[in-house]
């Protein structure tokens, strides 16, 4: 038994260290790789970054430039408002004194402005002329061409007559020589069209100089990324050693586990067992409390059809008896007695419907849906017809929308369901100067949802929660029984959906009821 235990403990310890190993090998790649991958991205985002700001350092160069001009030549207008110069000299006086100013200009890193005058818009040999250069002033005054080749067979001024062309800017790259020096390198310029003088005004950076700050910095950041690895082994190595001694610790408590749980296992099995046959017992004894609760609730079904089927002969006596007595009371009846049997009638009526409501609502509860398809549209059609002289009383115009889709479900109760709103709208439609009610459906995630809408009286928030439940009345003055709404929504959840409110409470503005039903592509195709 003694080897059996120390093989186990030897395989438990060479099995843990292997995995313990292995994952430090897998976050250690995977710690690398991300470590790697991000300095990458900042890398990236450093040399974009720098890219972005000199292109903006040549843009404010070259629009300070473009300003200074203007300034310049408002200036000389004015010195020479009052001499003999003609507008064109004086112009020239100033193209001459902002030559002078812009020749003097220097930017950082050795960087300059220059200017070359526009003759031929539509460009070949002479379509400039170098009008200013502070690098190579031996060549203003030269021709330039739009098929000029840089060292690496670009045409350069070609791309930057268009670019001016197309937009009266443009940043572009070519080889040029740097100033003070005969080394060819590649230059970013942005160059901007000055159209009162046709002149291109335009300054450049070099790049090899943004490829030395990138190294330096990319220098600081590998530095960086190394003591981050560094740190990274680190730490990993003294979490490797905390796990081997949470390996030993661990393995001496499962040991007393193990040996606890070998002289407990009978007791908790014979425990079990006997949980076991508790268990059935109590599981016996619920099934049987479930057949009881079943069997009393279609006792309670039957005896609310039955009392209800049967109360409705007295009612039938009670409203013959009223006819009766009016009969024989003929015109001699005074006032009162005929408010009585008014009174009567109205409530032997109320009483019949209240009886009918509930027998629909009995049945109702354990019936079989019969599911088959059913065009709300055409359903909506039919109950606004056996309601129209309802409508017509109330002059209420209803609008059934087009978009109503075939669904799947029992067309009787959901003919219940859209004659209980629509009746349920005509009853507080409320004094309104044009009455209206509209059918419609949308679809949504959880299927179709279908609305009756009214611009009548409104529900108020306090009421919204409780008009579907049975009996459930806004006040004692209303004419319904209080279950054609808790019918609706017994309806709609026998076909899966849910029912719900929207009313601000407001006259005038109405009330929406919406219900949910199950509803897809395939459904309305059936």
């Amino acid at each position: 038994m003694k080897i059996e235990k120390n093989k186990i403990r030897f395989y438990f310890y060479i099995g843990s260290v292997s995995t313990i190993l292995i994952l430090a090998i897998l976050l250690s790649v995977i710690f690398t790789r991300s470590l790697n991958d991000e300095f990458n991205k900042k890398i990236e985002q450093l040399a974009s970054s720098i890219l972005a700001e000199k292109k903006k350092f040549l843009r404010n160069a070259v629009d300070r430039t473009i300003h200074l001009i203007e300034i310049e030549r408002e200036l000389v207008r004015k010195e020479n408002a009052a001499t003999s110069l003609n507008e064109n000299q004086v112009e020239d006086l100033a193209k001459e004194r902002i030559g002078k100013i812009i020749r003097s200009l220097r930017l950082i890193d050795d960087g300059y402005i220059w200017v070359n005058h526009i003759i031929d818009y539509e460009g070949g040999d002479n379509y400039a002329i170098r009008a200013i250069h502070p690098n190579l002033p031996e060549t203003e005054g030269m021709m330039l061409s739009t098929n000029t080749l840089d060292t690496q067979g670009n045409r350069p001024y070609l791309e930057e007559l268009n670019g001016i062309k197309e937009n009266g800017e443009l940043y572009f790259k070519y080889y040029f020589k740097k100033m003070n020096s005969s080394n060819i390198s590649h230059k970013m310029s942005f160059a901007k069209l000055y159209k009162p003088y046709d002149w291109v005004i335009a300054t450049g950076v070099y790049l090899d100089d943004l490829d030395s700050l990138i190294k330096a910095e990319t220098a600081k950041m590998q530095g960086t990324l190394k003591e981050q690895k560094l740190y990274y082994f680190l730490v990993a190595t003294i979490i490797f050693i905390i796990s081997i001694l949470i390996l030993v610790i661990f393995e001496k408590q499962i040991s007393k586990l193990i040996s606890s749980y070998v002289e407990n296992n009978e007791r908790h099995m014979s425990e079990m067992h006997k949980e076991i046959a508790e268990h059935k017992k109590t599981e016996k004894e619920r099934q049987q409390l479930t057949g009881e609760l079943k069997q009393k609730n279609t006792e309670l079904e039957r005896f609310v059809y039955t009392i209800s089927h049967d109360l409705k002969s007295p009612l039938v006596t009670i409203k013959a008896f009223t006819g009766i007595l009016r009969q024989s009371l003929g015109e001699s009846c005074d006032d009162s007695v005929v408010s009585s049997l008014n009174f009567i009638d109205s409530a032997a009526e109320n009483m019949n419907q209240l009886l009918s409501d509930l027998l629909s609502f009995s049945r109702n509860g354990h019936l079989p849906l019969k599911q088959a398809p059913v065009c709300l549209n055409e359903l909506a059609q039919q109950v606004v017809g056996e309601l129209e002289v309802l409508l017509n009383e109330g002059q209420i115009s209803c609008q059934i929308s087009e978009n109503l889709p075939q669904v799947l479900g029992d067309r009787s109760r959901l003919r219940e369901v859209l004659q209980n709103l629509i009746e349920n709208a005509i009853k507080y439609m409320g004094q309104q100067p044009e009455p209206k009610i509209e059918i419609g459906a949308t679809t949504t995630d959880e299927g179709l949802a279908c609305y009756v809408r009214d611009n009548g009286a409104g529900i108020p928030a306090e009421y919204q929660n409780k008009v579907f439940n049975l009996f459930e009345r806004l006040s004692n003055d209303d004419k319904g029984t209080g279950v054609g709404l808790a019918l609706v929504r017994q309806i709609v959840e026998q076909h899966g959906g849910k029912v719900w409110i929207e009313s601000s409470g407001t006259p005038g503005k109405g009330t929406t009821f919406w219900f949910t039903l199950k509803w897809d592509e395939k459904t309305a195709e059936t």
